[in-house]
């Protein structure tokens, strides 16, 4: 992982073109249903909770939204590397149903981070989107964003994607 950590200075130059998606809040949502799982215990899968705000299977679009937020933890700017780490869901979304596709891990091979604020929530919402997904590699960035609608940060990775085959 390679991170930015930059101090504001004097300048009055702003601009910010991305804007807070609309979406609901998480404790609109209502929680996932239990998926099946090939790939045995997954810790980090206890230790947060997730509240996806688009459409679980919609095939064809490589873009995904969710609520995550660390199960013990108050706010962190640091907590947003964390998050950060999370293209599968928008290259899932875009490769279509596992039925159809068979599953795969997305394993990360580069994420670069630009933290931009810490979140004064403890619910970060990851906007997702899945630029190229090919010759078994995916890039793309996140948005990280508070419930507060503030940008945290920006995330951008590069993984390698590995099929899954049952035994």
């Amino acid at each position: 992982m390679h991170g930015v950590f930059g101090a504001a200075h004097d300048t009055e130059l702003a601009h910010q073109e991305v804007r807070f998606p609309e979406v609901p809040l998480p404790g609109d949502l209502e929680l996932p249903p239990e998926r099946p799982n090939p790939f045995g215990e997954i810790k980090f899968h206890e230790q947060t909770e997730w509240r996806p705000a688009s459409p679980l299977d919609d095939p064809g679009k490589g873009h995904f939204l969710s609520w995550v937020r660390l199960r013990q933890s108050e706010p962190h700017l640091l907590s947003l590397a964390v998050h950060g780490d999370v293209l599968g869901p928008a290259v899932g979304r875009a490769l279509g149903p596992p039925d159809e596709r068979g599953m795969f891990m997305v394993l990360s091979l580069e994420i670069g981070i630009r933290f931009v604020r810490p979140p004064v929530t403890a619910w970060v919402l990851q906007e997702i989107e899945a630029w190229h997904i090919g010759d078994g590699y995916a890039t793309g960035p996140a948005r990280l964003w508070d419930e507060a609608g503030n940008l945290c940060a920006i995330a951008t990775q590069t993984a390698n994607l590995r099929r899954h085959l049952p035994n």
